[in-house]
Order: structure tokens, then C-alpha cells, then sequence
């Protein structure tokens, strides 16, 4: 037999009636199936139970869920029957009389039998003890009560056993005169309702033997209150046998059994009305979405661990998730075409969304897909390295800033000829506006603006041009001379050269200490030295590339880190709209995915958001909380993506986020998602789907082939990187005057 655990929905505030009710179901479908229902107390937590084998359960599964709809059941090897049967005791809970007998019938909802064993779970031992109290019971037949009692009393000596019983009382008690009529209507009234062959007992396990029979007693304690003096009432009974302990797993127990109606097993079992208010009570903290009609699924095995893993995965399926849905457990892909309209990930740290992105992109490279990965940490920069086959290892491009022997040959000035510079002046002012922050003002801008206008026009600039122009007179004449623009000349030719300090203070010093915070980090300056590009964006999209970016924030500066990261997804963004000239057949989709997106989020992703899906660059982004990001950046993202996936999320999230999940979901519902669980709500082959609940297949880490990863390295070098010792002939060489202005601190020169 099969062990599971049932987690109560938090917002279940039905009453007695729903179990009894949910009992005769049980006893119309499932005839002479047993069932054990357990509710079980270890270390400070309830938690009910179900014990079934495998041919019961999907019957009693489709009847569970049809009066308990939130509520979950999940597998369970390790919890229930889990006893150190040295230390543990099993009583059985019997009736005084025959079971024809009447015991006190509790159907009020005014009262509560579960709420006053939760107090007695109270008063134990948090370290050292752990309680069971099953419900061991059959449906019968109802063509086959007469031939029960018939062959257990005979029905003559039944009919003489009821006239001796009550006649006992009447000689001994004052009893109602109508009792014959109270007798025969109560066992018409049983006979009516579904019929159970019931065991009641309860293991305990305590520091010692003493220990376990005391906490027996104290729970027994509540069952008094349904003893029916004369008529009927309960007893406690030891089982002394070890075997009868270890066998009680199985269905197997000694106990004594009573037939017991659906109503009787109410009063003393059943699941609380307001479970929400029961701390220690394993609950559901997130109800659960079932899938969708038409969400594409895919074969799957079953691994010994209750793990899912997809079989047959053909190169034109997403498989990244599994169903999580009561016994619904399948993968779960996307067509590439509803990636089309980008994916947002939202949760907090320590919830899988890394996972989930890796598991994504690891079946992107394997189906041959082009892709960037832009990683703020390292794991997913690990995780796309381990995940490279033989036949990819020449399409990977790895930016890598932390490598310093190698630094990337990236030159952001570097304008091709398919480049708008107006667009590329606007995109990069966003990026130093969003690092300047509150400190940005209108002076700022107009100077940055005319500095890359002038900057993008003459050729072979980089970004340490940026100072020259500020600092440096014989280096703007030059400049002004391959200026095009009339109005960014007239600004070189006349305005810069009259304006007062004051301006100076104002506009120039905060960009020359901005660039030369940047410029002044070895590893930083390595890279922005060189005049020459060696990485061609378009042709990266083009030609099928894997452009792995590393920048982990404890290796570089936050600020830096960003500023790196905006730049990349600047030029990649400038390189997908070039494909405007390019027919839509012959668009290749590009796939760019970046984890803590809030780092490199400026204004400019508005505009990547609505544009981007008609250059086939598909974006799949992800972070923790939304006001990590400007609310323009958020209000574009939910008007523009149409895949969104959320993780256990914060509560003021959570109030936010629901009105993309309404009226399906509450806001605790979001907060309270379990580890690797999260809703989607996605378009399905362009229609839009309910939201339905997931879980992240289970991923172990890839074990890092070093000799292998180094390999990748040097085919990425070879193309796109210099060695160190050029690097560094060309800043001190091309760049020397510069990197000495920073170092000295050198006011503009004007």
C-alpha cells in the first residue's frame, strides 16, 4: 500500500456535512476497498494522511478532489507508519456495546472534535514524539449487511441481543418511555446512510513506552465527549503485539471492527472548518491552476524518485515545465512562436527561477536555436558552458570581463554601417542616466548627446574619446572636422568653448568622473581600449552564435557591471532592428536571455520590449521584485509580454501581480508558492490560455568538464579577444593621455 499526505486548502470554511457527505461517495464507488485515513502529530505539525493501494487511489482521488477541490495530495515515503516500534505503543479505540448500539452523533458545526485534538497535539513533546490516530475502514455492500449480520449474530439472536440489551437498561436506569421507537429509528437512520467496516486506533511514540501510552490517554480524553451513557460509549484497548504494530501499514491490524455509518465517523473524524487559523497544520499554501485544453505536452518517465523527465524531445519543443495539478504531472512546452511575445520571470532568490531559465536554454542549444545569456552571477554562464555539445563549440562567443589574460575586444563607438547613430546616442544617454540617477539633470543629457553625436561620426572612437573631448582642445578640432551634423558642430565650434565654471562644474566633471570610474578599473580599461570591434553583432544573430556574457557582481563593481550589460543589449537591440531590410522569412529568431534584468534596465528596454518581437529577438527576462525597475519599464513589460511566469513572490508583489492572474488566483496564493513551483500565463499557437500551475523539472547541477570549458574558452579568444600584454601596449600607448588625466584628476581644459 501506497502512502500519501493530504495538504488542507488555507481558505476551506466548509463544515461537517462536506466530510460525511464526501464518506457516502466513497461508499457508493469504492466496495470492500480499504482505506486508512490518518491525522498524525510530529514535531509541532499536523498533518492528515491517506494509506491506499494503487487500484483504490485514482477512484478515491476523483472523489477527494470533487468535495475538497484546493486541497492536495501529494506522495509520501518517509512520515506516516515512520515509527521506532522500541519506543512506540498501538491502542486500539473500541466500543463498549455492539456497534447497533448508538453513540453520541456530533453534527453541529458549533463544535469542533478536530480543534480540541489539535489543543491535546499542543501539550507534547516537540523533539521525541509523534502520534497517529487512523481511521482504518471499507465500504460495504449494502446486499451484504443482512448476510453480515446473519452470519456474525444471526439475525434471530440479533433481534433477541436488541430486546436483552435494552431491557438491561430499562431494569436499571430511567430511560425515555419511547426508547423502542428511539432504538429502531436510529438503526433505520444508520442502515440508511453508507455503511463502513471501521477500525479506530492510535500509535504513539514517545521517549519511552510510558511516555507513549500517556499520550494515547490524553488524546482517548476527547472521545469522551461522544459517549451515549447507557447505550453505548468508547474504550481503550492495548495491542501488545510488535507484529500488530508493523503490520498496520498494510491494512493488516488485529483491531476490532464496527460497522459505522458515514454520519458516526464524522463526529470524531474530519477536516477542520478554518484551517487557516491552525499554524502547525500542513497546508496548501497555493492552490493549485489545472492545465489548460490544447497546452502541448510530451511523453515522460517516471524516475524512482517521483521525478518527472521528458522522453522523445524533438528539436522543435520547449520543455520547460511540468504540470502540477493533483495527478497531473506531464511536460509541459512552447511553441517557439508564442516565445515570440517574450517571457517574464518574476520570484524571489532561492526559488529555481535560475533553474528554470537554464532548463530553457540548455534545450535551446541543444535544438540548434542562437541565443545570448547575460548572467549578473555565474551559474547560468556555468550551466550554458557545461551544456555545449561538441557540434556547438565553435558558435559559442564568451564575454568574460573576470578573464583578465584575455580581455574582450569590445568597442561600444564602434559604428557600422547599418547603425543609426541618433538612435545609438539616445540608447547610450539612457545608460549613463540611469547610472547617474538622481544626480541626472537636463545639462547632463545635452552634453552627452552632443558628445556621441560627434564621437559616433568620427571614425575609430572609443570611450576614452569621451574625456578627450572634454579635456582636450587639439583632440575636439580634429574632432569638429568629421563632424556631419551642422548642429552638433555649431555646438563644438561656438557654445562649449563659452560656457562659465559654473556649466564646467555642472555638466562636464560629473561625466568625466562617471567615465573615469568606469575607465579606471584595469579590467574595464583592457576592454574599451582597443579602436577595433572584433565582435559583429548582426553577424552574430545571423550566423547561429552562443553569446555567453559573464558579469558577476563580486568580481566587478555594481556599476560597472551594469554598465557593461546595458552596452551589450544596447548593440544587440541596434542589431536586430537593422534586420528591417531583411524579408520576415529570412529573420532567424534570436533568443537573449537576462537573469536580474533590473541591472541593465534603462529606458531604452521600453522601446526592446514593444519592438523587438518584430526582429525575431526574443527576450526572456527575469528578476525579484518589481520596484527594482522604473514603473515605465514595468508598465511596459506587462502591456508587452505575453508569457508570464511568477515564482513565490512578495506580498506587496503579490497585490500587483493578481491582476494578471484575476480572477484565478488571490495574492497569498502568489506569495505562498512552495520552492520550484510557480503559475504561467501564456498564449498557446497565438490564443490566450488560462493561467495553470508548474513546476520546475528537476535539474541537477552539470558537472564542469574544465579541460573541456577551457577549449571553449580558447576558440572564443581566438576570435574575439587579444592577450594581455596587447592590451596593454595599446593603453599605454593610444590611451596613455587619458588614463593620465584620471589618475591626476585633471580639470577640463576648455
Amino acid at each position: 500500500m501506497q502512502n500519501y499526505l493530504i495538504k488542507l486548502y488555507h481558505g476551506y470554511n466548509k463544515w461537517k456535512n462536506i466530510f460525511s457527505n464526501f464518506l457516502d461517495e466513497i461508499g457508493k464507488t469504492l466496495k470492500w476497498q480499504k482505506i486508512i485515513l490518518g491525522l498524525n502529530y510530529l514535531k509541532w505539525e499536523y498533518f492528515y494522511s491517506l494509506t491506499c493501494d494503487r487500484e483504490t487511489y485514482s477512484p478515491f482521488e476523483s472523489k477527494f478532489y470533487t468535495s475538497f477541490n484546493d486541497f492536495q495530495i501529494i506522495k509520501d515515503d518517509k512520515w506516516v507508519f515512520d515509527y521506532v516500534w522500541e519506543k512506540a505503543v498501538l491502542w486500539e479505540i473500541t466500543l463498549e456495546n455492539s456497534w447497533f448500539f448508538p453513540f453520541k452523533i456530533d453534527t453541529s458545526d458549533n463544535t469542533d472534535f478536530i480543534f480540541n485534538i489539535f489543543r491535546t497535539f499542543e501539550n507534547f513533546d516537540v523533539t521525541s514524539d509523534k502520534i497517529g490516530i487512523f481511521l482504518e475502514f471499507t465500504p460495504i455492500k449494502e446486499e451484504s449487511i443482512w448476510f453480515y449480520l446473519k452470519s456474525r449474530f444471526r439475525f434471530f439472536l440479533f433481534r433477541i441481543m436488541l430486546w436483552l440489551q435494552f431491557f438491561k437498561y430499562i431494569l436499571n436506569f430511567k430511560t425515555q418511555k419511547d426508547w423502542k421507537l428511539v432504538g429502531r429509528n436510529y438503526f433505520q437512520e444508520k442502515l440508511n446512510k453508507e455503511l463502513f467496516e471501521t477500525k479506530i486506533y492510535i500509535v504513539a511514540q514517545s521517549k519511552d513506552k510510558n511516555e507513549a501510552i500517556s499520550r494515547i490517554k490524553s488524546i482517548f480524553n476527547n472521545f469522551l465527549v461522544l459517549n451515549n451513557y447507557p447505550l453505548n460509549q468508547f474504550n481503550l484497548k492495548i495491542q501488545n503485539h510488535i507484529s500488530s504494530i508493523n503490520n498496520i501499514s498494510q491494512g493488516k491490524s488485529p483491531v476490532r471492527k464496527y460497522i459505522l455509518s458515514s454520519l458516526e465517523i464524522t463526529s470524531f473524524f474530519h477536516f477542520p472548518s478554518n484551517p487557516k487559523w491552525e499554524t502547525s497544520l500542513l497546508k496548501v499554501t497555493a492552490k493549485k491552476l489545472t492545465l489548460p485544453i490544447w497546452v502541448p505536452t510530451i511523453d515522460y518517465k517516471v524516475e524512482n524518485n517521483w521525478e518527472i523527465t521528458p522522453q522523445n524531445i524533438d528539436s522543435n519543443m520547449n520543455v520547460i515545465w511540468i504540470s502540477d495539478y493533483r495527478s497531473i504531472r506531464v511536460p509541459v512546452w512552447i511553441y517557439d512562436e508564442d516565445r515570440l511575445r517574450h517571457t517574464y520571470v518574476i520570484g524571489k532568490t532561492g526559488v529555481w527561477k535560475s533553474k528554470f531559465i537554464a532548463n530553457l536554454f540548455i534545450n535551446d542549444i541543444h535544438s540548434g536555436k542562437w541565443l545570448g545569456i547575460i548572467d549578473p552571477h555565474w551559474d547560468l554562464f556555468e550551466e550554458a558552458l557545461a551544456s555545449i555539445p561538441e557540434s556547438r563549440k565553435n558558435d559559442v562567443i564568451i564575454f568574460d570581463p573576470t578573464d583578465e589574460k584575455f580581455p574582450f575586444c569590445f568597442n561600444p563607438l564602434d559604428v557600422q554601417e547599418w547603425e543609426s547613430k541618433q538612435i545609438l546616442a539616445k540608447w547610450f544617454i539612457d545608460i549613463f542616466k540611469k547610472f547617474f540617477g538622481a544626480n541626472w539633470n537636463p545639462k547632463l543629457e545635452h552634453v552627452l548627446r552632443m558628445v556621441f553625436l560627434a564621437l559616433l561620426d568620427k571614425k575609430d572612437s572609443t570611450l576614452f574619446d569621451v574625456i578627450r573631448a572634454l579635456t582636450d582642445k587639439d583632440f575636439r578640432y580634429t574632432m569638429i572636422e568629421s563632424i556631419s551634423d551642422d548642429v552638433v558642430r555649431n555646438f563644438w565650434t561656438n557654445e562649449f568653448a563659452s560656457w562659465s565654471q559654473q556649466f564646467n562644474t555642472e555638466a562636464i566633471m560629473p561625466i568625466l568622473n562617471k567615465v573615469g570610474q568606469i575607465l579606471s578599473v584595469d579590467i574595464i580599461k583592457n576592454i574599451f581600449a582597443s579602436k577595433e570591434n572584433k565582435l559583429d553583432f548582426r553577424k552574430m544573430m545571423d550566423e547561429g552564435k552562443i553569446f555567453l556574457v559573464k558579469l558577476p557582481k563580486w568580481k566587478l563593481q555594481e556599476e560597472i557591471m551594469g554598465f557593461l550589460g546595458a552596452m551589450i543589449i544596447t548593440k544587440i537591440f541596434q542589431a536586430s532592428m537593422s534586420r528591417q531590410s531583411e524579408a520576415k522569412d529570412k529573420r532567424k529568431p534570436f533568443f537573449l536571455y537576462v537573469d536580474e534584468f533590473q541591472n541593465f534596465a534603462t529606458d531604452t528596454f521600453s522601446e526592446i520590449l514593444a519592438e523587438a518581437r518584430k526582429y525575431w529577438l526574443w527576450l526572456i527576462v527575469a528578476h525579484q521584485f518589481i520596484k527594482q525597475i522604473p514603473t515605465k519599464i514595468s508598465e511596459s513589460l506587462f502591456g508587452n509580454v505575453w508569457t508570464l511566469v511568477s515564482f513565490r513572490i512578495s506580498s506587496e508583489d503579490a497585490l500587483y501581480i493578481k491582476q494578471q492572474f484575476d480572477p484565478f488566483l488571490d495574492a497569498y496564493d502568489l506569495a505562498n508558492l512552495s520552492q520550484r513551483e510557480f503559475y504561467a500565463k501564456m498564449i498557446v499557437a497565438g490564443q490566450v490560455k488560462d493561467p495553470f500551475s508548474l513546476k520546475t523539472p528537476f535539474l541537477p547541477d552539470s558537472p564542469l568538464d574544465k579541460k573541456y570549458i577551457e577549449e571553449l574558452y580558447s576558440i572564443s579568444r581566438s576570435k574575439y579577444s587579444r592577450s594581455l600584454e596587447e592590451a596593454k601596449k595599446i593603453t599605454q600607448t593610444e590611451q596613455k593621455d587619458v588614463i593620465e588625466k584620471i589618475e591626476s584628476f585633471v580639470e577640463p581644459i576648455i
